[in-house]
């Protein structure tokens, strides 16, 4: 991204549920590829080899406290659920769309701090 590009229209959306408007932030998944260090075939010098990747970790804040998402914490009947970022940057006037589609389990629900005579 360029100091010009401007983010938009973020959304997301966690097992068919939209939380458009209620996200204040989110941080994508890290691609990290899983390597080890490998000296086979008497080479002098240590390559690395690639493992597959490391796991994938999603984050993301929501205005308030929504009881579907904390439906969904720990097991789901069935597995993993559906989570899809949404979202598009703004370059020179022209919107380009980004899509993320991921499945995975909420392993961590923070509920942040209460405060005594307000409700978020």
């Amino acid at each position: 991204m360029s100091k010009s590009d401007v983010r938009r229209l973020m959304q997301l959306s966690v097992d068919g549920r939209g939380y458009a408007g209620e996200v204040e932030n989110m941080t994508p998944p890290k691609l990290t590829l899983k390597t080890e260090g490998d000296r086979s075939g008497g080479s002098d010098g240590e390559r690395k080899v690639e493992l597959g990747m490391e796991p994938m970790e999603l984050s993301y804040t929501v205005k308030k406290a929504d009881p579907d998402l904390m439906a969904m914490f720990g097991l789901v009947k069935g597995g993993d659920i559906a989570i899809t970022l949404r979202g598009g940057i703004d370059r020179s006037g022209t919107t380009v769309a980004e899509v993320i589609n991921m499945r995975g389990k909420l392993i961590e629900l923070d509920q942040g701090e209460w405060k005594a005579g307000k409700v978020e």
